[in-house]
């Protein structure tokens, strides 16, 4: 199968209105989750509930597709697979395809993080800034995961 759009020099750029909640969730883990994976974390939760912005704006973090790990690799051309089938196949090298793809993703990225925002971070922030003297935030994210990972996948 083709790199699909994991390879090449394209940058994937995350919404910048979600900057600091990325940055968070990095944090929270101690650096060791990048940017790839939250873009995935959200990505997935988007797509799951059918979440996704019509919007999007450029100028937040970059990160390489050589980023992608070949589980997350998997996952999103599973995705590409569950909304497109055969044609995914069928348009796997068509550059117009796969920037349609990419903006798609991008779209259900900041639906996930929508919802992240809304059941994970909302009720410990205040005028839309985390609290300094919460410090259960990785706490909060782990157990939103575990009940995630106990439901129904797609």
């Amino acid at each position: 199968m083709s790199d699909f759009i994991f390879s090449g020099t394209t940058n994937w750029v995350m919404d910048s209105r979600y900057k600091k909640y990325s940055d968070k969730i990095i944090s929270i883990f101690n650096e060791e989750p990048g940017h790839a994976d939250v873009f995935v974390l959200c990505l997935v939760l988007g797509y799951k509930y059918n979440s996704k912005s019509e919007d999007f704006v450029n100028n937040g973090a970059e990160f390489r597709p050589s980023y992608f790990t070949k589980e997350q690799r998997n996952i999103i051309s599973a995705i590409a697979y569950d909304i497109y089938g055969d044609r995914f196949i069928k348009e796997l090298n068509d550059k117009e395809f796969k920037l349609d793809f990419r903006n798609l993703c991008r779209k259900y990225y900041n639906g996930g993080m929508e919802i992240l925002i809304e059941k994970v971070f909302k009720d410990n922030m205040k005028d839309e800034q985390f609290l300094n003297t919460y410090n259960d935030y990785d706490v909060d994210l782990l157990r939103f995961i575990i009940d995630e990972l106990e439901g129904v996948p797609f």
